[in-house]
């Protein structure tokens, strides 16, 4: 016998009638996002950064998507603070991130939503003593830490997040990986 299935919700859930039995299939919003290709990672590797700079920023640059972050994680090569914080109306510059699609059978790219760059001077967080500071922690060196934000962070059209490694590392990693979201 055939199964009709239905998807409703923003969150993914999936019902399925088949043999007058009722399937349901909860979906978080992530993974579906990941089915849908719409969600990305962003990584600097190995930057070498000023103390004001900031480690890796992603602008999200879509009016039609909100960008939901999921993890963001940084190391460093020596043992140091990091702050995450948001802004809006940044002229991202830096170097360059491509973001990957975490859906690697899709074809969207990250940057039709995000802008995304390492090393990015354009915020000026460090100077506005983190006035968008969202959360600090420590780095030993040579570790990774990891916050998992479970998609509570959200920002919309025009919004950055950003990392920075307030110590004025030789060696600093991080990564942040989040999805889009229909508004």
């Amino acid at each position: 016998m055939s199964m009709v299935f239905l998807k409703g919700g923003n969150n993914g859930e999936v019902v399925g009638v088949a043999s007058k039995a009722l399937k349901v299939e909860p979906r978080p919003e992530f993974l579906q996002a990941v089915r849908d290709g719409l969600a990305f990672s962003w990584s600097a590797l190995d930057v070498d950064i000023d103390a004001t700079d900031t480690l890796l920023g992603v602008l999200n640059i879509s009016t039609a998507y909100d960008l939901v972050i999921e993890e963001i994680s940084a190391s460093t090569d020596a043992s140091g603070q990091f702050v995450v914080h948001v802004s809006s109306g940044v002229t991202i510059t830096g170097t360059a991130c491509v973001g990957l699609n975490l859906n690697l059978a899709s074809t969207k790219a990250a940057a039709t939503y995000c802008t995304a760059k390492s090393d990015e001077t354009g915020n000026t967080q460090a100077a506005d003593s983190y006035s968008g500071r969202i959360y600090t922690g420590r780095c030993l060196a040579d570790t990774t830490e990891t916050v998992a934000v479970n998609g509570g962070i959200v920002l919309g059209y025009d919004y950055m997040i950003g990392v920075d490694l307030t110590d004025e590392p030789t060696g600093g990693n991080c990564t942040i990986v989040g999805y889009m979201r229909a508004k």
